[in-house]
């Protein structure tokens, strides 16, 4: 039972410092006189920005991470930030901030990322004559020590001008006046985010990709299945991945729509959704094998950015280069078991 414990706590250990990527959600809806963001944060980035301190068993205190909003609300407007044309900032202020953390002591890390803190803040536009906007996210700069990535939607008028396209640091997104909508120039397989972690307990792996593209790819439910079960038994049977030459199993941690900030359907064939997939591996990998063989018409390639002990990859998956190998430039201490 002692061995059992000290393995659950490395692998808690080991997922929570190893996250590839932090993700932000931003609705920005364009106004005469001012820009409105809704901002959706996982509750995991209160951890990685602000490093409140866990139990033994990695459990962190609600009241904790609840009190953290109001200085993380603060961190969005230093570093997400818009300049105009003349180079100005946009005066910001928060104008609400609101979570879905459980009402109970503690949530357990494993659990984080089944929660989100959102914050309305507001940009003040200098005046009506505004030719350009260049809309910036610097979190990098806040030395959280992993990268950071913020999908950007603008809406004007009811309609859609931009639809999740990224913004990181060193990366702005240009707004021009008059824009008119770029939803059709992306096509699925550019609108798909990957990020791939490798450690010596597993490898983990975080999906983002449109809901029509993920409703064809997992069409044949078993019967009765959940969409959450459906979602499981398609990563059971499709995309193998291997580690020490031997197939890993994949735990579904978590499933979410992310067309809107409030919690939606996955019925629909609008939006995104986010998967985050687990494959454990009985021992510490020493080398692995991720494959992805499972292509459209629609969905013929997608980037992968995939971080390992040692180095960090960009590989783009497709028929004509299916599989990624991973092996070790340093040796891997063995786990105990």
């Amino acid at each position: 039972m002692r061995w059992f414990t000290g393995i659950l706590l490395l692998l808690q250990s080991v997922i929570v410092t190893s996250h590839p990527v932090s993700l932000t959600w931003a609705h920005a809806r364009l106004m005469p006189d001012k820009v409105e963001i809704n901002f959706k944060i996982l509750a995991e980035d209160l951890v990685y920005f602000h490093h409140p301190q866990p139990d033994d068993f990695y459990n962190y205190p609600v009241n904790k991470l609840r009190g953290l909003a109001v200085p993380h609300g603060n961190l969005l407007i230093k570093y997400f930030y818009i300049v105009d044309e003349n180079g100005e900032c946009l005066d910001a202020k928060i104008l609400a901030t609101r979570d879905n953390l459980p009402d109970r002591d503690s949530i357990n890390v494993m659990d984080l990322m089944r929660y989100d803190i959102q914050f309305k803040i507001e940009f003040t536009l200098h005046g009506a004559e505004w030719t350009k906007l260049i809309i910036n996210q610097e979190f990098g700069d806040f030395g959280i020590g992993i990268p950071a990535v913020t999908f950007l939607s603008v809406f004007q008028d009811q309609k859609t001008l931009v639809k999740n396209v990224e913004v990181s640091p060193g990366n702005p997104f240009i707004l021009r006046k008059g824009q008119q909508s770029q939803e059709q120039d992306k096509s699925p397989s550019e609108l798909t985010s990957s990020f791939f972690t490798i450690t010596p307990a597993g490898i983990r792996h975080e999906l983002t990709l449109p809901n029509a593209i993920f409703h064809g790819l997992t069409a044949l439910p078993p019967k009765g299945a959940s969409r959450y079960e459906q979602a499981e038994d398609y990563f059971q049977n499709h995309n193998a991945v291997y580690g020490n030459k031997k197939k890993l199993t994949p735990r579904l941690k978590h499933l979410k729509s992310l067309e809107a900030l409030e919690e939606g359907s996955l019925t629909t064939l609008d939006g995104f959704v986010y998967l985050d997939i687990f494959y454990p591996a009985e021992k510490a990998l020493e080398h692995s094998k991720i494959t992805w063989t499972d292509y459209g018409w629609k969905f013929r390639w997608f980037n992968s950015e995939i971080q390992t002990i040692d180095s960090s990859y960009q590989h783009t998956f497709s028929r004509f280069q299916p599989v990624f190998y991973w092996k070790p430039k340093v040796r891997v201490a063995k786990m105990k078991h």
